[in-house]
């Protein structure tokens, strides 16, 4: 018997609970089991109904690096802002909900992380997402702890759009110019 990968087409379906609290769900659309048939859940999006703001890291389209930019290095280069829960944070869930369309178990590292997005809880991290950014051109490829994800091709200008709203706090441009209001 051969290894099975597993390709998962999902999205997050945010709704507000009785008591006002953002509840996200993994709505699973397809999920196929190569050799096997069986159905299992991906991993859980369900801790993000706790987190308490959202870390948004975006490097500008016009800065570019000698070096690869991973995960960790991303704080340390991009524009950083904190999103508390309101509107946008709300509209950062939508954005993922409707961008992201594969998620595979997969340890492969991307390309050039330009794009992360953490929620957090008391200052701990509950689920990060990083992605590409290809100005647009195609689609472009994420991590989620040990998954990969394919995401749509605007996914990253999508999220620069809710960075001049008056509820997201630029708290790290370092020697950048930072989209805000």
């Amino acid at each position: 018997m051969g290894s099975a990968t597993a390709m998962h087409k999902f999205r997050l379906v945010p709704w507000v609970a009785s008591y006002g609290t953002l509840i996200a769900l993994l709505s699973i659309d397809e999920i196929t089991m190569a050799g096997t048939g069986l159905a299992t859940t991906p991993v859980q999006l369900q801790q993000l109904q706790t987190a308490q703001n959202i870390v948004l890291m975006v490097i500008p389209h016009d800065v570019s690096f000698r070096f690869r930019v991973d995960e960790k290095r991303l704080p340390e280069v991009s524009c950083v802002y904190r999103i508390a829960q309101a509107a946008t944070f709300n509209d950062v869930l939508k954005v993922l909900n409707k961008s992201i369309f594969e998620y595979k178990k997969d340890n492969r590292e991307i390309a050039e992380v330009r794009v992360g997005i953490i929620f957090e809880n008391k200052g701990n991290s509950i689920q990060e997402f990083y992605f590409e950014d290809w100005g647009g051109a195609h689609d472009i490829n994420g991590i989620s702890g040990e998954y990969r994800l394919l995401a749509s091709a605007d996914l990253p200008n999508q999220l620069r759009t809710l960075l001049t709203r008056q509820e997201v706090a630029l708290i790290k441009s370092g020697n950048l110019v930072c989209p805000h209001s």
